[in-house]
């Protein structure tokens, strides 16, 4: 994976906090922020699956079609993959 250097402007809380963790979990600003920014996508994928998802259920003639029934598997799939028990 290659990286990309660039600069960006925070308020002083947010550097501070950055700051903190950063120090906190013995690593860089730049790992910190490299963090955030992937549970920011995580969650945006999460939340784009269950807005498809909700607009499937939201179609009664689907929830007879074999087809619909696999797909809604599979997706229960991708959902709770992450999950840990």
């Amino acid at each position: 994976m290659s990286t990309i250097k660039t600069a960006i402007s925070l308020d002083s809380s947010q550097f501070n906090f950055i700051e903190h963790l950063a120090k906190t979990m013995n690593t860089s600003r730049s790992k910190v922020i490299g963090n955030a920014i992937d549970i920011l996508r995580q969650r945006e994928e999460e939340e784009a699956l269950t807005r498809e998802l909700n607009e499937i259920y939201s179609d009664p003639s689907n929830h007879e079609d074999p087809e619909f029934i696999k797909a809604l598997q599979s997706n229960y799939v991708k959902v709770l993959e992450p999950e840990e028990w």
